[in-house]
């Protein structure tokens, strides 16, 4: 398997509805939650998920998703120590929020997202995007089960979440691997239609919620889905200058040059925003 890469810098982007995300459904669970004595948590979490979205657009906050909003005691009543864990609480909080967001594009089961979640703890809060309800609930699984608190999933169609709910100049790197299934494996034809998610549209709203400066880097073992990728990439243009610039890496001599953009043979590494070799799901089954 021959592996490659690029990796593009956006330039600064050219720029209500009702929301129609439900990132999570507490009613049918409220009356187990009352039974349980959790009604009152039930609530907190109700809220600060509608805080998450903001109402003229429906438009994801991340800084409520990720710092979430921090109370201050205004009462007297508050002992020294408790006063000192609130500001403790609070600084974490506004840290959390101001962390660049960095997110992966159709995650899978989130073997991949998880790890560099992981690996970015106090450096960047992450967002996995996947279309397939039982690949939403394996990555929240991991996420749960492995404790990661700088992680996000959300559970739709990526051009839905990428064009209509998040906000212009967020991201700063977003990240879509794409793995080749072997023949007559089960998946080949979900890779199909992720392929065909990668459209000029999609790219071009991709390109509007990165920061200007912001970095899109794609993997695959697919040469021939890579080369159509960077062809894509290099004719995307607004006001007759191009959309993504391609980033350089001096110490990778094997590339090839699809117009302006490079295509980086083997694998990505940290400068590229793969912070932690993992596996794919794809890649165990080559193994048998």
């Amino acid at each position: 398997m021959r592996r490659a890469w690029h990796v593009v810098e956006s330039h600064a982007a050219a720029e209500g509805s009702s929301c129609c995300i439900k990132l999570i459904q507490l009613l049918h669970a409220c009356p187990q939650a009352v039974r349980l004595g959790l009604a009152s948590e039930a609530m907190k979490v109700h809220g600060r998920v509608t805080k998450a979205i903001s109402k003229k657009k429906g438009r994801l906050r991340w800084g409520r998703i990720f710092g979430g909003p921090v109370k201050s005691d205004g009462g007297g009543g508050s002992s020294g120590s408790a006063a000192k864990g609130s500001k403790a609480g609070s600084d974490k909080s506004t840290v959390a929020s101001r962390l660049p967001v960095k997110l992966e594009i159709a995650s899978g089961t989130g073997d991949w997202v998880v790890e560099q979640a992981l690996a970015d703890v106090g450096a960047a809060s992450w967002t996995a995007v996947e279309l397939r309800h039982d690949r939403v609930y394996a990555i929240f699984s991991r996420m749960a089960l492995q404790a990661v608190p700088n992680l996000c999933v959300l559970g739709r169609d990526a051009a839905a979440i990428v064009g209509e709910r998040m906000q212009s100049k967020t991201v700063a790197h977003a990240f879509i691997n794409f793995p080749e299934p072997p023949t007559g494996w089960q998946g080949v034809e979900d890779a199909s239609n992720a392929l065909h998610l990668l459209a000029p549209d999609f790219f071009t709203s991709l390109h509007r919620v990165l920061e200007p400066g912001g970095h899109l880097t794609i993997f695959s073992d697919n040469g021939r889905c890579c080369r159509v990728l960077a062809a894509t990439l290099d004719q995307l243009l607004t006001g007759g200058a191009l959309l993504f610039t391609s980033q350089t890496l001096a110490h990778v001599s094997s590339y090839e040059q699809i117009g302006s953009v490079r295509l980086y043979h083997g694998v990505p590494g940290p400068e590229c925003g793969h912070l932690k070799r993992e596996t794919s799901y794809f890649d165990r089954m080559w193994e048998y």
